[in-house]
């Protein structure tokens, strides 16, 4: 019963700074709320963005180690705050830094259809 609780308090711990990169990215930085948007207005999915960011994954760690280690208050929300802010404050300190946006001269969106049920 030991081992389980060990990794339902692992998981406890990891898993809560994946919410604070996501919404430190959505609300915050918001290096892809334009596209996002878009996508939500026309009904679509993106057909690209990044999908790989390692300083993210940094921050991810960052937020789970201070969840694990630090012993003042509650670890899920120590790690969901961290993570939050320290993307939200490297995010709008890199701002000035990062590569344009990608061309958009092609459509950017990929069509979903709606309307049919998979199967």
């Amino acid at each position: 019963m030991d081992d389980f609780t060990d990794f339902l308090e692992t998981i406890g711990v990891l898993a809560p700074p994946v919410a604070g990169v996501i919404i430190a990215e959505y609300f915050v930085v918001r290096r892809f709320r334009a596209e996002l948007d878009r996508a939500r207005e026309s009904g679509t999915l993106l057909a690209g963005g990044a999908d790989w960011m390692p300083l993210s994954l940094v921050r991810w760690a960052a937020g789970a180690l201070v969840g694990e280690y630090l012993d003042s208050g509650i670890p899920a929300v120590n790690a969901v705050v961290t993570a939050l802010l320290l993307y939200s404050v490297v995010g709008k300190l890199t701002a000035p830094r990062r590569t344009p946006p990608v061309d958009h001269s092609a459509p950017p969106l990929a069509e979903v259809n709606t309307t049919q049920s998979g199967g």
